[in-house]
């Protein structure tokens, strides 16, 4: 591929103008503003709740015996679930 030395200067005459035209705009650079209403923050306070994770009684016997020590599991239910893991990716 050849690029001739006019297309190159082409090309960045036409960089630099666009940088003067974006330059007398004399407001700097522009930044995006959003504003929620009242009603909008009560809506995402309810989202942020809503999806918040909610632990199950389940979990916490789970982290009850855990920290205790009493949570034992035999050798052959991992070895069952290592197993299906690895079959499932297959």
């Amino acid at each position: 591929m050849y690029i001739s030395g006019k297309s190159v200067q082409r090309i960045s005459q036409i960089y630099n103008d666009q940088k003067k035209h974006v330059g007398k705009s004399g407001q700097g650079t522009r930044e995006d503003k959003v504003t929620l209403s009242s009603e909008g923050r009560q809506l995402q306070a309810i989202i942020a709740k809503a999806s918040a994770p909610v632990p199950s009684s389940k979990a916490e016997e789970l982290k009850a015996a855990v920290s205790s020590g009493t949570y034992h599991v035999k050798g052959e239910d991992i070895a069952a679930s290592i197993l299906k893991y690895y079959r499932q990716r297959i």
